[in-house]
């Protein structure tokens, strides 16, 4: 009896030290390789801006399908990058940008189903 007890502690110290030995090996052998996820984010955000800033330059005014110019509401420089933290004045402009836009889109919608002669409400039977 006293053989299967030793035969097993020998057994489980050998396991042990091979166990204990291939992680030693593992770590003082091998270069750990560590994935910088913040700083490649950045870079791609930071190029992304350039791009953006570079094409800022180039446009002045974005034009609708009909060629009737719509007010541009892209702005010069970084700041177009920073969220506007005051919400009321972004909320007042934006309204109007909205409202003036949907006055010349349905102005020109009715101009082009006059042009066409497309009736716009429901037929008169």
């Amino acid at each position: 009896m006293w053989i299967y007890i030793q035969a097993i502690i020998v057994s489980i110290i050998i396991i042990l030290i091979l166990h204990y030995m291939f992680y030693y090996i593992r770590d003082t052998l091998t270069i750990k390789k560590t994935k910088d996820l913040v700083e490649i984010q950045t870079k791609k955000y930071k190029s992304i801006v350039e791009e953006l800033s570079k094409n800022i330059g180039e446009v002045s005014e974005i034009r609708s399908i009909g060629g009737e110019p719509i007010r541009s509401c892209v702005s010069e420089g970084p700041e177009l990058f920073v969220p506007d933290t005051s919400a009321a004045a972004a909320s007042a402009a934006s309204y109007e940008e909205m409202k003036y836009n949907l006055q010349k889109f349905s102005e020109r919608l009715l101009s082009e189903e006059q042009s066409v002669g497309v009736s716009t409400g429901a037929s008169t039977i």
